[in-house]
């Protein structure tokens, strides 16, 4: 099983961000108390082009799914003194909400992440980050991972984590791009983003085989698997369409995108026992030729 595959894969991360004093400027992300967590919201991630952006700049990206938010347990929090490593913090959770690649919010009760986010810093101890990401385009999915996960590296040892102790976390559709981001190859995300940072991977109900999802047997399993592709492959309004066609650019287009956005193709021919390595990947930097 993908999800299971995933679990314990050990990487590094580097990239430029800013620091939790700068996030927190004087019109900056509110703090909420909420059964003993602190919550930071509304936490830009992307970068205005000219230089890192803070919670208090008047700069916004032209989507606000483009910022996290930011869990810590409360001080004196028993678990958190238990998970406390001197000289390095607290564990990091990064949880991606689901919602098919095309709905869902992290602030949203319905896709789970806030109470996810405060049972983990809550119960764990943990310093959780519950980012956003722009929705139906997976070129859109892959570079903003990419930027969360630079400022994650860069950012959350101000705010008491451990950027060498992350783990990520996802349901449905995010458990599907968090399994992609430790398997996919350089296109999801570079080997230096991965070495030394990430040593785990919870996916929880999520879709680890894009291109034949549903492995029932009979007519029912052609229903069903063509009912998706339908959705979210091939549709007018489709997650997985190629971005500047009006259609699905034709089956090798279909095919190419579903085996870039299936974990399991990677597991399989990538990084399976015996194969050459995890190099590689996508077929170009835009995910196919």
């Amino acid at each position: 099983h993908a999800a299971g595959r995933c679990v314990g894969v050990a990487f590094l991360c580097m990239g430029n961000g800013a620091s939790a004093e700068e996030q927190q400027g004087a019109d900056g992300a509110p703090e909420v108390d909420d059964d003993g967590v602190t919550c930071l919201r509304d936490i830009v991630y992307i970068s205005s082009g000219e230089s890192a952006v803070f919670a208090d700049s008047p700069w916004r990206p032209p989507n606000m799914k483009q910022a996290l938010d930011v869990y810590k347990p409360a001080a004196g929090n028993p678990a958190a003194e238990r998970a406390f490593r001197p000289g390095r913090g607290l564990p990091v959770v990064v949880h991606f909400h689901g919602g098919g690649w095309r709905r869902g919010d992290r602030s949203h009760p319905w896709f789970g992440s806030p109470s996810v986010c405060t049972s983990l810093a809550r119960d764990g101890g943990y310093v959780v980050v519950a980012p956003s990401y722009r929705l139906r385009n997976w070129y859109h999915h892959r570079e903003d991972c990419h930027s969360i996960m630079t400022w994650v590296h860069c950012n959350v040892a101000s705010f008491g984590g451990d950027p060498t102790n992350v783990f990520l976390s996802g349901h449905s559709a995010g458990a599907n791009i968090v399994s992609l981001l430790v398997c996919g190859g350089e296109c999801w995300m570079k080997e230096e983003l991965r070495k030394g940072m990430i040593k785990g991977v919870i996916a929880v109900s999520g879709i680890y085989n894009l291109f034949n999802p549903f492995r029932t047997s009979g007519w029912l399993g052609g229903v069903k698997n063509a009912a998706f592709h339908a959705t979210y492959v091939t549709g007018s309004i489709a997650a997985f369409r190629e971005p500047d066609k009006e259609g699905g650019g034709g089956a090798v287009a279909v095919l190419a995108v579903c085996l870039c956005n299936s974990p399991s193709y990677y597991i399989e021919t990538l990084i399976a026992p015996g194969s050459a390595g995890r190099e590689g990947g996508c077929s170009s930097e835009e995910g196919y030729d």
